[in-house]
């Protein structure tokens, strides 16, 4: 009986990260925004996990995946956008800059001149 407890138990929980980590993986479809297809828990950034691809190397694949102005990825379930468009980059550094409250930037005021 226990054991037959645990079983249940532990396939609720995978079902529910599963869920978890899926919820936001029709962000870009909804849009129209070009993305590679997420995995579940890891988002489309699985070949950098598995060091298949440099980060470097997945974001030229992400900028260079469609003739289109912009591209979509997830960080693990975390929505980003590589913009490939002048104008659409100008907006969203000029214009759109305090919508996009988080850049996924790191700040060491002191080692990092430039970020103090």
């Amino acid at each position: 009986l226990k054991m037959w407890i645990f079983v249940v138990a532990l396939v609720t929980l995978l079902i529910l990260g599963y869920l978890y980590s899926t919820r936001k993986f029709d962000y870009w479809k909804k849009r129209n925004v070009p993305h590679f297809r997420p995995v579940p828990f890891f988002g489309t950034i699985y070949p950098v996990l598995m060091h298949k691809r440099s980060i470097s190397q997945y974001l030229c694949d992400v900028y260079n995946m469609t003739d289109f102005s912009c591209g979509g990825f997830f960080l693990f379930d975390k929505p980003a956008l590589v913009a490939k468009d002048p104008d659409l980059v100008k907006s969203v550094l000029m214009n759109d800059f305090s919508h996009f409250g988080d850049r996924n930037t790191a700040e060491n005021k002191e080692n990092d001149l430039l970020s103090a």
